[in-house]
């Protein structure tokens, strides 16, 4: 599993209560539906040169005292993980969809 952006940031939709939508929460933080900047998962090539992308099934799973979520990030929490977890050579390159 690596840590990737999320170019643009956008909501993610999670589903549908009735008919109102509603989307992914950070995993880190809690903020309720905020767009996402990043996440930790598994690419896989899209078939295009150096395109990927990560399907909604190979996205990391968090499981901890809070409970099972998925490795979705804000842009605050994104950001401090780019900082806490890549060694300083890469964290201007982290990039991917």
């Amino acid at each position: 599993m690596n840590l990737y952006s999320i170019t643009p940031p956008q909501k993610l939709r999670a589903g549908f209560i009735g008919e109102r939508e509603f989307y992914f929460d950070c995993a880190d933080c809690g903020a309720s539906e905020p767009a996402i900047f990043g996440l930790i998962g598994e690419a896989v090539p899209t078939g295009h040169s150096d395109d990927f992308t990560v399907p909604y099934e190979k996205i990391g799973v968090i499981c901890d005292s809070k409970g099972s979520r998925l490795a979705l990030f804000c842009e605050t929490c994104f950001n401090k993980r780019l900082n806490t977890e890549l060694p300083e050579t890469q964290r201007d390159s982290a990039t991917g969809s």
